[in-house]
Formats: C-alpha cells, sequence, structure tokens
C-alpha cells in the first residue's frame, strides 16, 4: 500500500504535459495523499503509545508535620513506589488493536491515492477533449467566417439575395457562440486538472496523448476477481479483525489492573526503617466491561455486514463502468470508422458543388456541422472511454493498459 509523502510547495509546470506528468505532479504533491501521509504517521505513533507501559508513581508522606505542643520525635516518613499493573493480556490486545486500526488507517489512504490518480486520468482527458474540441469549433468558426465573406461579395455582385447575409450573421454568432462557449470550458478543465497537484494558476502548455485510441475493456471475470482485492472490500478484511481485537480487548480488560507498592517507613528519633509492600484490586461488583464486550460483539457483526455491503456496491459499480466503457468504446469506433469519413466526405463534394454554384449555402453549413458535431461526438466518446477506465482502476487497483507516449 502506497501513500503520497509530506506536502511540499512546488513550482507549477509550464510546458506541455502528458499524462505521466500530470500523475507523478498529483502523487507527489496532492494535498489529500499529504494529509494522508500524517495520518499514517499519526496511526503509527498511537500504535507505538498503546504498547508503553504505565509511568510508576512515587510518593513521600509526612506524620506528625506542623503538630504544636509536643516533640515530634516520633514523627515518620514514608516513601512508597507504585505501579498499575494490567493482567489478562490487555497490554498486547491494546497494542495489536492499535496495530490493526493503523492498518486500516493505511487502507483508506491506498484508497485516496487511487482516487486521486483516477481524478487525474479523469481530468486529464477532460482537459485534452476540451482542448480538441477548440481546435474543431475554431476551425468551424473559420469556415463560417470565410463563407459569410463570400456571400457578402456574392450578395454585393446581386447574384444572392440579402436576406443570405443575415442567415450567415446568424451562423457566424452562433460559430462564435460556440467557440466562446469551448474556450471557457477548456479553461475551467485546466483549472481542474491543476487542482489534482494543489495547483491555482495553471500553467503548463498543451497537453499531449490521451486521447488517441479507444481503449478496450478488461476481461470481466479478471475484473470481479480484482474486486475483491480493492481497498474499498479489502479494508473490511481489516475492519473485521478491528472488530475482532476489541471483543479480545474487552474480555481482557474484565481482569481489572492490579495497583503493586513498595516503600520504606522511616523514623526520626532512630534509624529504625520499616518495608512495605501493597496491593489494590478494585471489586469488581458494578463494572465488570460486561457493557464493552456487548458492544464489540455487535461491531463484529456490523464489520462483516459492511464487507458484504462493500463487496456488493464494488461489484455494482465496477460493471456499471465496464459497461459504460464498452458503449463509449462501440460508438467511439463508430464515429470513427464509418460516421465521420462519411460526413467528411459528404462536405468535400457539397463544398466543391458550392465552389461551382451548383449547391445552396444552407447546404453547405449543414454538412459543415454534421461534420463538426460528428468530430465533437468522437471526442466525448473518447473522453468517456478514458474516464470510464480510469474508474475501473479506482475500483479494482487494475493497472490497466493506456497507449504508450500517454501514460
Amino acid at each position: 500500500m502506497a501513500h503520497g509523502n509530506g506536502h511540499r510547495a512546488h513550482e507549477e509546470p509550464t510546458g506541455d504535459l502528458t499524462l505521466d506528468d500530470a500523475l507523478a505532479l498529483a502523487l507527489r504533491h496532492s494535498p489529500a495523499l499529504s494529509a494522508c501521509a500524517h495520518e499514517v504517521a499519526a496511526a503509527d505513533a498511537r500504535a507505538l503509545q498503546a504498547g508503553l507501559w504505565r509511568n510508576p508513581e512515587i510518593g513521600l508522606r509526612r506524620d506528625r508535620l506542623g503538630s504544636g505542643g509536643g516533640t515530634d520525635d516520633d514523627a515518620r516518613s514514608r516513601i512508597i513506589l507504585s505501579q498499575r499493573v494490567e493482567t489478562g493480556r490487555a497490554p498486547a490486545r491494546r497494542r495489536a488493536l492499535a496495530c490493526i486500526e493503523s492498518e486500516l488507517v493505511a487502507w483508506d489512504c491506498e484508497a485516496e491515492r487511487l482516487s486521486v490518480a483516477a481524478e487525474t486520468i479523469q481530468s486529464f482527458a477532460a482537459t485534452a477533449g476540451a482542448q480538441e474540441k477548440l481546435f474543431h469549433l475554431r476551425e468551424a468558426r473559420d469556415f463560417v467566417r470565410e463563407i459569410q465573406r463570400g456571400v457578402g461579395e456574392r450578395a454585393a455582385s446581386g447574384e444572392l439575395p440579402e436576406r443570405r447575409v443575415h442567415q450567415m450573421v446568424r451562423h457566424a454568432s452562433a460559430a462564435e457562440i460556440a467557440l466562446r462557449r469551448a474556450e471557457s470550458d477548456l479553461a475551467a478543465a485546466r483549472q481542474r486538472l491543476a487542482a489534482t497537484w494543489g495547483g491555482c494558476r495553471p500553467r503548463f502548455g498543451a497537453l499531449l496523448g490521451g486521447l488517441d485510441e479507444p481503449p478496450a475493456p478488461p476481461d470481466s471475470a479478471a475484473l470481479m476477481e480484482a474486486v475483491e482485492r480493492s481497498p474499498a472490500v479489502a479494508r473490511w478484511r481489516s475492519g473485521i479483525a478491528r472488530a475482532d481485537a476489541r471483543a479480545r480487548l474487552a474480555a481482557a480488560e474484565a481482569w481489572l489492573p492490579v495497583q503493586l507498592e513498595a516503600g520504606v517507613r522511616l523514623r526520626d528519633d532512630s534509624s529504625e526503617r520499616t518495608y512495605l509492600l501493597g496491593m489494590e484490586l478494585p471489586l469488581p461488583l458494578f463494572d465488570r466491561g460486561q457493557g464493552s464486550r456487548r458492544s464489540a460483539r455487535h461491531e463484529l457483526a456490523a464489520a462483516e455486514a459492511g464487507q458484504a455491503a462493500a463487496r456488493a456496491e464494488a461489484a455494482v459499480e465496477a460493471s456499471a463502468a465496464y459497461q459504460e466503457l464498452a458503449a463509449a468504446r462501440f460508438e467511439a469506433l463508430a464515429l470513427r470508422n464509418e460516421v465521420i469519413p462519411a460526413a467528411a466526405a459528404e462536405f468535400a463534394a457539397l463544398r466543391q458543388g458550392f465552389a461551382e454554384g451548383v449547391v445552396s449555402v444552407a447546404d453547405l453549413l449543414d454538412a459543415a456541422g454534421d461534420l463538426t458535431r460528428a468530430r465533437i461526438d468522437y471526442i466525448d466518446a473518447l473522453v468517456a472511454c478514458r474516464q470510464a477506465l480510469a474508474r475501473i482502476e479506482e475500483l479494482t487497483g487494475m493497472p490497466l493498459s493506456v497507449p504508450s507516449g500517454s501514460r
């Protein structure tokens, strides 16, 4: 189980960024993982503290101190050393419980590490997608402007009615609005990506890779097996062990601690010394730990039920992510192999026809819009693939394949 390092100040990256770069930054500088590292250290310190004996106590008592009207020849002093001793193996079981609780914290930190990695991959994919969308929408805006200029010239020469000019103003405005929205979406996506490594003002350049090929889903049987080993399920095994350790500790604490004392009594009027031994033992008349033992039994039953619930929930979420990946991949392949080539061919033919004067502006703009929408849909499908794959990695801890150069 890996844990993040302590949080350290760092400079924002300024060059182009790959997924490898983003993951390294997030896992090294994530504030959440920095907090996890401190939580693990604190849990280890509690385990150390739980194994320590209580400190012995020393007491001094002086008899006849300040008594008036008489001699203090018979004044006496007592020095007592006492030690509280626990029986019933309570100290060892308390330390065992603290060690298991430390293990639980470690599992939670491993889950947080997977969550940070998944969030980084998803944010990287969303930002790369927004970057690609902006490219295509800028191309679409430039094309509409080009057609708008041509329509204006032809309307001025009387070849086209004036209403075509007004139609082009509407199309150009719509293209500009879509472009501005895409710019805002990209800025927001860049901010979310930088936040994964604790950045506030993203300064990195373009993102490289990450949306090259629709990833294939993992083997479904291997996926379900990996769910059993995932932190979300595995931590409950430690949770059951913790509940069992609490039950054992409650049983051990039913053996009440003994207070042992040893000391010496001194008389001021002589060198006589009297050695003292003592023992104090609580009487278990009312508190015999019965409530603690009953609570521990119920905690054990709750942990076992929690494990079953976590296993079922993880399996459902992994299956949903698997289906999302499969559906998004099918959509991406269909768009890439069929829809986009057909839309591109239709657009090329209509553009040629428009240049020859046999195709209307409306038909050409419709074809251009269809091609742009198909490309945007393809980008959305690729982003959905990457995000579903990252979700599977988070749920299972499986390191799934990503194209070389992107991760």
